[in-house]
């Protein structure tokens, strides 16, 4: 799909383009959405819902209200010139409803990307907000994209004195507006900074990882999903640099600026939605893809020997088998990835171990006393102690 359109290019022409291109991405996204909120009832029912599936619900009524604003009156004139609409009467009482639509979905537009962000900023805080050191950054990059999002949404409105200069073109050689170029572009570079931070921001949890270099590049594909969403912004950014400055075609002029913001935000809910799909994997019968075949341990370290004498084995996790939770199941054992720091201890031989699974950890008598200690569906570490002494 071509970022602009060729200067040849008819109106039937941009229509196909622009159908082609909304419709499927759109018919995509409202697939995915009921495919998440089906894993994550699939994982541990109703009660382990987030905050992450409410901004993504969020997320997906307002696309959907883009979507219907859309094709109800911007569609049937985007793309015609504004000298042949006004040769049709009947494209010319069309026009006043595109105008207000437009704002519309303006306003609607940068609704449905602060939600998808703040979607993805809850299914991290789900994952790795159990420290301070993690909780911080996440707060900081959730408050800039709130900011962003109501700083756009008040100058949306607020673009043209009086307000009702952003719609109605009676008024168009007398409302004092902010000029289009400026305000779109000023309002995109955030939106292209803050889609590649939310890109590598787990990276570096994922990469500390104790697995094989095969897992850690199979999850931080997985979070890095929303390359392709940072790939359509910086795309619609483009389009925006190379729109002319101070000419404004109402019909024409951003065309293809409306599409790629179309194509943005149903990109953008699909990569939203994208990581919590682990279980479906699982029932497909891929879910090989993300295990080694057996459990990982630091190069260099070997298995220990059992020692002679009395011998006791300490754990804390207990249960044989853990229930699926968020994207990563309670994995089993050939998924486990696993940390071994070896101790020493005088008097006798220490050794401790960790594993990194996820949380509602089980004791052996079945509680499950670390939802109390941590948020559903984060990353946490458990602890495998084995003390052994040996009589003289």
């Amino acid at each position: 799909m071509a970022a602009t359109a060729p200067k040849d290019e008819t109106y039937e022409a941009f229509r196909a383009r622009f159908d082609g291109a909304i419709i499927t991405t759109y018919a995509f996204a409202m697939v995915v959405v009921p495919l998440k909120i089906w894993c994550r009832k699939r994982a541990g029912g109703w009660s382990i819902m987030g905050a992450d599936e409410i901004f993504t619900l969020c997320g997906a009524a307002f696309v959907t209200g883009v979507f219907a604003v859309i094709y109800s009156a911007v569609r049937p004139l985007l793309g015609k010139k504004i000298a042949a609409v006004a040769q049709s009467p009947e494209d010319m009482a069309k026009l006043p409803a595109f105008a207000l639509y437009l704002w519309v979905a303006n306003l609607l537009y940068t609704i449905s990307v602060m939600f998808m962000k703040l979607s993805i900023v809850a299914l991290y805080w789900r994952l790795f907000g159990l420290t301070r050191k993690a909780r911080i950054p996440l707060l900081l990059i959730g408050g800039v994209i709130v900011a962003w999002g109501i700083t756009i949404f008040l100058i949306v409105i607020f673009n043209c004195d009086p307000i009702a200069g952003s719609w109605d073109l009676s008024l168009a050689t007398t409302a004092k507006c902010l000029d289009k170029k400026s305000f779109y572009v000023g309002g995109s570079v955030p939106n292209v900074i803050t889609d590649l931070v939310l890109v590598v921001m787990p990276l570096p949890y994922v990469w500390r990882l104790h697995a094989s270099v095969a897992q850690r590049v199979v999850l931080g594909g997985i979070f890095a999903l929303g390359t392709f969403v940072s790939i359509v912004s910086m795309i619609r950014l483009s389009v925006l640099l190379d729109t002319a400055s101070g000419v404004f075609d109402v019909t024409y002029t951003y065309k293809d600026v409306y599409l790629w913001s179309l194509v943005e935000i149903n990109v953008g809910l699909t990569c939203a939605c994208l990581p919590s799909l682990r279980p479906l994997v699982r029932v497909i019968g891929l879910n090989r893809l993300f295990s080694s075949g057996r459990r990982s341990r630091p190069s260099g370290m070997q298995t220990p020997e059992p020692s002679q004498g009395l011998s006791r084995t300490v754990s804390s996790h207990m249960n044989s088998r853990r229930k699926a939770q968020g994207m990563f199941s309670h994995l089993e054992d050939d998924d486990e990835f696993e940390m071994i720091p070896e101790h020493k201890m005088k008097g006798g031989a220490w050794t401790g171990g960790s594993r990194v699974s996820q949380d509602t950890d089980r004791t052996s008598n079945g509680s499950t006393d670390s939802r109390k200690q941590a948020a559903i569906g984060a990353i946490v570490v458990q602890r495998d102690f084995e003390v052994s002494s040996s009589r003289p």
